[in-house]
């Protein structure tokens, strides 16, 4: 499988920091992973401010592909 990771990049697109999610066994397609972008407020509390769906991935998809 691929790498993967989840990278956060500054206003002219250079790369800030990287997180290696490789290793997550996203391979449903019916409940993918999601990635959140969350603060915390004075309260200690977070609250969540964006979400974007990922794009199911891992060897359960290659393994269905493979027997169609």
């Amino acid at each position: 499988m691929d790498a993967r990771v989840i990278v956060l990049r500054d206003v002219n697109g250079a790369a800030v920091k990287t997180l290696d999610v490789s290793d997550l066994p996203n391979d449903n397609a019916a409940a993918p992973y999601a990635l959140t972008v969350e603060t915390r407020c004075d309260l200690g509390e977070w609250h969540q401010s964006d979400r974007t769906e990922l794009a199911a991935w891992g060897p359960s998809l290659a393994n269905a592909s493979a027997s169609n």
